[in-house]
């Protein structure tokens, strides 16, 4: 898997899609699901350093996503000027429980707001 993985990169793809073995199932773009994974380089080589980030951000689902938070504004602190700085948005690679949890927890606060603050 490791040559054939390996030979798709050097070809200018990403990585492989495998299927599970047993199982029969087409693939579906764009649909979750344990019956095909995805594979790339990254995910075998690691990342080289971890960041501690911050949710400071999220935007309503649409379709599927619908009554949780389809994606996040995440942050970092820089110690210099000590504020957040935003980084990056992230909105693959949820479960849909994970969604609906991270939903549910952001809303028990109470500080969940309809409009973005003036200092984000």
């Amino acid at each position: 898997m490791n040559d054939l993985l390996n030979e798709s990169v050097e070809q200018g793809c990403e990585g492989l899609m495998i299927k599970l073995f047993g199982i029969s199932s087409t693939y579906e773009p764009n649909k979750r699901s344990q019956k095909w994974l995805k594979l790339k380089k990254d995910y075998l080589d690691g990342m080289g350093d971890t960041l501690d980030l911050v949710v400071c951000g999220a935007w309503l689902g649409k379709g599927k996503r619908t009554g949780t938070f389809g994606s996040y504004l995440v942050a970092v602190y820089n110690e210099d000027t000590e504020d957040y700085e935003t980084v990056a948005q992230l909105g693959t690679g949820f479960s849909d429980q994970l969604l609906s949890d991270l939903y549910n927890k952001f809303n028990e606060t109470g500080l969940v707001r309809q409009h973005k603050p003036m200092e984000v």
